[in-house]
């Protein structure tokens, strides 16, 4: 009689059905929106001459060239992630889009306060038996580097 022993495995990562779920997308639309009017608040007109037609053009093209910018980068994040066999969650901040238009109508467009979210990276989580604690396979560094994707995408 031949003895077999078993080899321990990770279990196997099985990805979320959807890439990105439609609370991302709205909150990845409205951060798109509210640093565009940030990043174009100084641009609505030469000089001090204010021109609502050549305002709505570069907020537009801003808004655009904002939403690209996160689609990027949350896109490179997610792709990362998954050779990690982890998941990446944009959470919107509400709270921060109100700080990036307030400090930018009270320093005249002068400093931009980006902090309109933040990325939440999950991995499998492991529960040892006789345990009451259960730990994931991601290492600090390994979250990081997820993290220091996104922002790579962006250079």
């Amino acid at each position: 009689m031949v003895k077999t022993f078993k080899t321990k495995t990770k279990p196997e990562y099985v990805p979320t059905k959807e890439f990105i779920t439609r609370k991302e997308i709205y909150g990845l639309a409205i951060t798109s929106l509210v640093l565009g009017f940030a990043f174009s608040f100084n641009d609505w007109g030469p000089g001090q001459l204010f021109q609502f037609n050549i305002g709505i053009a570069n907020f537009i093209i801003t808004v655009l060239l904002v939403g690209a910018t996160l689609a990027v980068r949350e896109f490179a994040r997610r792709k990362y992630a998954e050779t990690e066999e982890a998941t990446v969650e944009y959470g919107s901040w509400p709270s921060g889009w109100i700080y990036t238009i307030l400090l930018v109508f009270l320093s005249g467009g002068a400093f931009i306060l980006a902090v309109t979210g933040s990325v939440n990276v999950k991995g499998m989580v492991f529960a040892r038996a006789g345990r009451k604690t259960r730990f994931s396979h991601l290492s600090p560094n390994e979250i990081a580097l997820i993290v220091l994707v996104g922002i790579l995408a962006n250079v």
